[in-house]
């Protein structure tokens, strides 16, 4: 019986971390422009007075949930995490308040 093949010796990178090995790297002289919307909208929770900086916020959700969610906020022309965030803060002043 032969020997199993040896493995490479490269070890991935995390910029390529979730890309199919078959899939070609992007140039490295590759510039994307932010889209002008990213670049000029302003986060829910600044416009209510808060100065802190936006942070990855991951959860799971029903996918038919998160469809639901996605369509309202299109047709409502809001971004999903301007959404999320107020209405997180929404649902904590309430607890609080009830809470008292």
């Amino acid at each position: 019986m032969p020997a199993p093949a040896p493995r490479p010796a490269v070890i991935p990178r995390a910029a390529d971390a979730g890309r199919h090995p078959a899939e070609p790297q992007a140039p490295a002289d590759l510039s994307i422009a932010p889209e002008p919307a990213a670049v000029t909208r302003t986060p829910a929770l600044a416009s209510e007075g808060g100065s802190s900086p936006l942070v990855p916020f991951s959860t799971r959700i029903p996918a038919d949930l998160r469809k639901r969610l996605r369509l309202w906020c299109m047709e409502k022309d809001i971004e999903v995490q301007d959404w999320t965030a107020a209405a997180v803060a929404e649902k904590l002043d309430r607890e609080q308040a009830a809470a008292n």
